[in-house]
């Protein structure tokens, strides 16, 4: 199974995860209802996510492919494709 990991990153102070869901659609969804710090007239263009590089996507533990997006301000997204192994098989 793959779960869309999303965190909103703040220039120069860290990132923080705002949720797991199901698909990107529903990751870029959540953004685009996100309120808070310069979200309320915000909505994502989903013509201009790019691909994360290859190193980046190296640092995350079952990653299969991951996403930036631009956000207002000094915010931006990434979305990461994650394998979820079930531990009971």
């Amino acid at each position: 199974m793959t779960s869309f990991i999303l965190l909103q990153n703040v220039a120069y102070e860290g990132s923080s995860l705002k949720g797991i869901f199901a698909s990107l659609e529903d990751a870029l969804d959540h953004i685009d209802r996100m309120d808070g710090y310069c979200m309320d007239e915000f909505t994502c263009d989903r013509e201009s996510i790019e691909p994360v590089d290859d190193h980046e996507l190296g640092q995350v533990q079952n990653a299969t492919a991951g996403w930036d997006l631009d956000g207002p301000s000094d915010l931006s997204f990434t979305v990461f494709a994650c394998v979820v192994l079930d531990a009971g098989k």
